[in-house]
């Protein structure tokens, strides 16, 4: 996927790299993050790969200043590429690219529109193997420079059948057959949706099966959405834009996976893509702060919980509640505190499924859930004669293992075994 791209059956005149605006939003402080990604496709040979920077820069990060026409920020982005070794060391500097970029906006509220972002690309003819991209974003009125690291996976796509990288999509509109990337490996818990974009290369003209499926990465590897299909191929380069579903998914990392294969079964070639969900009701919680102090029973200490509460007001409470949750940020310097995400999100979904009585977060299995994560197995079994319903849940992982027994039948199942017993290890 790339500027100016010729989207084969589908004839999409163009891929969309332009700024886009949002809503309007209230000012806010300069993010401190920008999203990249990078995509192997085929280059102008079958024997030469080619990959494509993507990268979204938030207007939050620019310095926009008073132009005739409205307003204009404008920043330089360089790429250093170097190559690694088999334990991910960088073993020597290969390329570098730099370029710049203008952008230009009608309002001083377009400017600072929360959501909106520059997307920008480059493409790098490069080797098959593995590499570490340096990708800096330096705004030019104020020299402030912003920079990331990822790792890239350049794949050797030469063969008789062949697939790029996959893409997701923000945006595709049939009408005018345009699409906009969706730079990074981002979806929400509510989106109904996700459009992916990939290439499948053939040396000859053929009928093929392709099945695409969306895989839960952990705790289990139960399969989202899986469809396959009959599709023709021409020879060279044939372009997709596929729809995956995502209703009803859960938080947590997925792998979206393509396929081709012939009639027999026989895998031609694969390509896969980690997708992150993203639970979005966190913002809910944040609103609901008592409640969220009070959720904070399994991970924070007494003292923790007293010290957020005793806050003189309710702006002091949320400062401390917040202050706690930065201690824990895996990534402190990004926009998004992954771990409190995925505690409330645990908290949220205990409420959705346990509840007897009592919140679901306050129960025994919401307990367990909370502070471990979903089982890698569950054992159920239902009322019977001389015999209490009971579940057995399983964590190899962690070599923990919990029991709970519904003594009343009417679905309150209490922990047999305090968390912290031995007797839960496995």
């Amino acid at each position: 996927m790339r500027p100016r791209l010729a989207f084969g059956p589908l004839t999409v005149a163009a891929v969309l790299l332009a700024s886009t605006l949002a809503p309007v939003a209230p000012p806010a402080a300069a993010q401190a993050a920008f999203d990249v990604d990078a995509v192997t496709t085929r280059g102008a040979s079958p024997s030469r790969p080619r990959l494509d920077v993507y990268a979204r820069v938030p207007y939050g990060l620019l310095n926009f200043t008073n132009v005739p026409t409205g307003f204009q920020a404008r920043y330089t982005a360089t790429v250093d590429v170097y190559a690694v070794d088999g334990r991910g060391q960088k073993r020597g500097f290969v390329v570098s690219r730099t370029w710049e970029r203008t952008i230009p906006v009608a309002s001083y509220n377009a400017a600072r529109a929360l959501e909106a972002g520059d997307r920008t690309t480059q493409s790098l003819d490069l080797s098959p193997g593995r590499y570490v991209l340096q990708v800096q974003i330096e705004d030019e009125s104020t020299h402030r420079t912003y920079a990331r690291e990822i790792p890239a996976v350049v794949r050797d796509v030469s063969g008789a059948v062949a697939l790029s990288d996959l893409a997701l999509v923000e945006r595709f509109d049939e009408a005018t057959n345009t699409l906009l990337p969706r730079v990074g490996n981002r979806v929400g818990t509510d989106d109904e949706s996700v459009q992916v974009f990939y290439e499948v290369y053939a040396a000859e003209a053929g009928r093929v099966r392709v099945t695409r499926d969306l895989v839960r990465a952990r705790p289990t590897t139960e399969v989202a959405y899986t469809t396959t299909g009959a599709q023709t191929l021409r020879a060279g380069r044939n372009q997709v834009v596929a729809t995956v579903p995502l209703r009803d998914l859960r938080s947590g990392d997925y792998l979206l996976r393509v396929r081709v294969h012939n009639e027999a079964g026989t895998v031609l070639a694969a390509a896969e893509k980690k997708v992150e969900a993203e639970w979005e009701g966190l913002a809910r919680h944040i609103r609901n702060l008592d409640d969220a102090i009070a959720q904070l029973r399994y991970v924070a200490k007494d003292r923790d919980i007293r010290q957020i509460r005793e806050g003189a007001t309710a702006e002091e409470k949320l400062a401390r509640f917040r202050a706690y949750w930065t201690r824990l940020d895996p990534t402190p310097g990004t926009e998004r505190n992954e771990r409190m995400e995925e505690y409330y999100y645990r908290v949220d979904y205990a409420n959705r499924r346990y509840g007897a009585g009592r919140q679901g977060w306050e129960t025994d299995r919401g307990n367990v859930l909370i502070r471990f994560g979903e089982p890698d197995d569950v054992t159920r079994r239902p009322f019977s004669m001389g015999a209490k319903p009971y579940e057995v849940w399983s964590y190899p992982r962690l070599r923990r293992r919990f029991i709970f027994v519904d003594n009343t039948g009417f679905g309150d199942y209490r922990l047999l075994s305090p968390v912290w017993d031995e007797r839960n290890n496995m």
